[in-house]
């Protein structure tokens, strides 16, 4: 039981790593028609910095 917890986390944790890769080549224009998102404005926060 133990192993297949380890497993979901390692999937969990790669589709988190692979979203955030997709959010990096997002264009400019995207970036900022879409800037009101707060989920999408914090990221940038944090990406910008």
């Amino acid at each position: 039981m133990k192993n297949e917890d380890i497993s979901f986390q390692y999937a969990c944790n790669m589709c988190i790593i692979q979203i955030g890769e997709l959010a990096n080549r997002l264009s400019d224009e995207v970036k900022e028609t879409n800037k009101d998102i707060p989920m999408l404005k914090e990221t940038l926060k944090k990406l910008l910095l």
